[in-house]
Order: C-alpha cells, then structure tokens, then sequence
C-alpha cells in the first residue's frame, strides 16, 4: 500500500502475525513489540519501509518471534544480543540498512534459525565460529554481502551445508500453521548475477551463501566442493 506516518504502536496480545511490509512507514520500533510479556507474536514483517532507530533489547521471556524481517529501512546500531532468546527464530533479515557492528556471533546457537541476511550494512570483523563444533545447524540461506568482513573462511562453517545432504530432502520451512498460511508467506530477497529477485515457496529447497563484495582473503576452503544442496554460491569482489 502506500500507508504513511510513523508506525502504530500495535502491542495488543491477540497479534500473531504483524505484516506493514512495502510502505512508506517512518519513525521507530515500539519497545512494546518487544518488552511486553503477554504478546504472541510469531512475525514481524517490516520490510521496505523508511523506520529508522536501533532494534529495542528483547524481554527473554516474550520471544516468540519466528519471523524477523526489517530489509530495506534506515535502521542503525548493532543487533541486540538478547534475540538469543528467540529459540523459535528461523527467518532473520536486516539487509540494506545502516547498521555497525561486528560478527553477531552468538547467532549461531539458535536452533531453528534457517535463513540469515544482513547484506549491504557496516558489519565488519572476522567470522569466528571456533566455540562450536555445529554452528548454524539448520541454516540454508546466508547472505553477508556488501559488508566489511575480513579474513579467513570458517571450514566448519561450511561442514554444515555439507551435513544437509541432498536438499530435496531438507527440512522445511513452516513459520505458520495452517489457519495463519492464508495471511502470510514467507520470503526473502536474492542477488543472483546481479539480479534482485524475491524467493517464496521454494525456501525450504533453496540452498545460498553469499560472502561477496567484503575482504575475505586466503583461500576457498575444499569441502565448497562436497555441497550437494547448495544452489547460489557467491564469493566475488574479495581478496
């Protein structure tokens, strides 16, 4: 639509599904949507908008976002820590926004997260992944593009889309029951030579890592090659 004005403070209990994507929506986030212990809300679907501001802290015990989706805003900050506490999250996209801030490393540990954008901010720093043996169990879509990040690759980073096997036989996507598939479907934006292009229902077979454009050296770690799910893989404009 074509809805202006800053965003409602829509903090109501009964909100399951909270989707004002494509507007031309101002202002900031309501520290309600995330402080107040009696909401249920699964997603939060912002994308394309001009909201603006840092991302309010995360009550632990009110998280039960599944989606997290503020793509093409004016968002500043870093990524707060607290949405560790979202054990539910499995979608997470803040491309195209200003953020700055290092590796949110601690992202990794989430068990159902499947799909990881922050393309084109002011991340930067090295990707460690060392604490963990696993990191990112289910993730399938990670795209880190336009960044700053440097260093090396992390090989273990890559055992786990080694670990996916054939991706006709991956997990799935299900952010929603079946009363709540009418409302909303999942998606997310990706670069494909150069192409922007929007991916839905086959998100649950779509395999993707874009490092490009960001200043990673040495060299492409062999086990790229045993990657039978992966569908796009980008690793230009690096060192």
């Amino acid at each position: 639509n074509q809805f202006k004005g800053t965003l409602p403070t829509i903090c109501t209990k009964n909100i399951v599904i909270l989707d004002l994507s494509s507007n031309m929506l101002s202002g900031s986030l309501p520290h309600c949507l995330f402080t107040n212990t009696s909401i249920n809300l699964n997603i939060l679907d912002l994308h394309d908008n001009q909201l603006q501001g840092t991302i309010p802290q995360i009550t632990a015990n009110s998280c039960k976002l599944t989606t997290f989706n503020i793509n093409n805003n004016h968002f500043q900050g870093s990524i707060p820590s607290a949405l560790a506490n979202c054990k539910q999250l499995q979608i997470l996209d803040f491309g195209n926004n200003k953020m700055k801030d290092s590796f949110p490393s601690w992202l990794m540990a989430l068990p159902e997260l499947q799909i990881l954008v922050l393309r084109s901010n002011r991340f930067h720093g090295n990707l460690s992944f060392k604490k963990m043996e696993h990191p990112f169990s289910k993730l399938r879509i990670m795209d880190l593009s336009h960044n700053q990040f440097n260093g090396n690759l992390p090989i273990n980073f890559f055992d786990n889309f080694k670990l996916m096997g054939n991706s006709d036989q991956n997990i799935g996507l299900n952010t929603t029951d079946r009363r709540q598939r009418s409302y909303y479907e999942a998606s997310v934006s990706l670069i494909v030579k150069g192409m922007e292009f929007e991916v839905k229902r086959i998100l649950n077979i779509y395999t993707s890592i874009d490092l490009s454009s960001n200043k990673f050296d040495g060299g492409v770690p062999q086990v790229i090659g045993e990657l039978k799910s992966l569908r796009l893989l980008n690793l230009s404009h690096n060192s």
